[in-house]
């Protein structure tokens, strides 16, 4: 082969070993005679089986990465939340075991900010109160979750987005006593004589009873 050989044109792409293709010596294995020298490239099971990454030379870098920058946009300026709302974070392990899988990798970390998921204030504030978020970090304030229960990432990773767009549309629903209403039922009887039974002697069958027919008066009226 040429010293000036276009290696992207010989190895594409990931394939399998081919010992006529490459050249060097390459000798891989276990010294089985006397000879102490490891099983060349040629009629190498192990070269075959193995993959490999001889496709990624530095040249081929460079070229793959210089036509696609033609068409990717500049990044954005000031804070990346603005632009990507989500932020998910994984984490890959290396080790020397004899499996290629770490229970540690399947986790995914979820970093949302909530000013750039909506510009609704009631919706924000919604989403601050089912993430139990504190009222001081209320404006421009993120929160975070993991996903770690799944037995592969892909499926934490789609069990999170899951998670999101649930906290998202329930945030959207306007319930009867919203806290963006600021006025509870007309005649509900909610921090009266009924719920004042419930307070002081607790929660037993006759004062649900009464706090129930209390709210239900009210919705009816």
């Amino acid at each position: 082969m040429p010293v000036d050989q276009d290696w992207e044109a010989v190895w594409p792409g990931p394939r399998t070993f081919h010992p006529s293709a490459v050249p060097l010596p390459v000798r891989q294995g276990f010294v089985q005679h006397k000879m102490g020298v490891r099983p060349p490239k040629r009629a190498n099971i192990e070269l075959m089986k193995t993959p490999n990454f001889l496709h990624l030379t530095p040249p081929v870098v460079k070229k793959q990465a210089t036509t696609l920058k033609e068409l990717c946009t500049p990044w954005p300026p000031g804070n990346c939340f603005k632009a990507f709302p989500v932020l998910s974070t994984t984490t890959d392990y290396l080790n020397t075991s004899s499996s290629i899988r770490d229970a540690r990798a399947r986790q995914v970390d979820f970093e949302v900010s909530v000013d750039a998921l909506t510009p609704d204030p009631r919706i924000r504030e919604n989403i601050r109160i089912l993430l139990d978020i504190p009222p001081q970090r209320g404006a421009g304030a993120t929160f975070k979750f993991l996903a770690a229960n799944c037995p592969t990432r892909k499926q934490n990773l789609d069990h999170a987005e899951f998670l999101l767009t649930a906290i998202y549309f329930e945030s959207r629903k306007n319930d009867v006593l919203d806290r963006d209403e600021r006025q509870p039922l007309a005649g509900a009887d909610l921090t009266g004589e009924a719920a004042h039974h419930v307070l002081t002697e607790g929660e037993c069958r006759s004062t649900l009873a009464d706090y129930k027919k209390s709210v239900l008066k009210a919705k009816l009226s």
